[in-house]
């Protein structure tokens, strides 16, 4: 049995405070209702010597496609993670693309914005 490989693209826009556009479509094999994270990433440096760690990747908002057209797909936002596998969105409101959530304590860029990678969940 072949395995399939996940779909790997861009944020191509933001369509308003929670959809967003992503540039790939029924070409790429994107289907509605597949789940997609918008990844972020921060760089971790040693606090004395201030050189180069790695780079930590985190989930920036969850979306799920809700239309899907030849080239590209939109998106709209399910669920912000937290830590330890704790999601908004799951109950109550859905987060919006811009700063809807004061993550600031978690010194994580949340924001969205074109170009941001995206990467199928399921």
């Amino acid at each position: 049995m072949t395995e399939r490989k996940l779909l790997v693209g861009k944020v191509a826009d933001i369509l308003g405070d929670y959809e967003l556009a992503i540039n790939m479509g029924k070409n790429s094999g994107v289907e509605r209702g597949m789940e997609f994270a918008v990844l972020g990433d921060k760089s971790i440096r040693d606090p004395d010597t201030h050189k180069k760690l790695g780079t930590y990747k985190y989930d920036k908002v969850k979306v799920q496609v809700i239309r899907v057209e030849d080239n590209y797909s939109v998106a709209s936002t399910i669920s912000v993670p937290l830590i330890a596998g704790i999601e908004i969105g799951l109950i109550g409101p859905r987060p919006k693309l811009r700063s809807d959530v004061p993550l600031a304590v978690l010194d994580l860029d949340r924001e969205v914005n074109v170009g941001d990678v995206v990467e199928q969940r399921r």
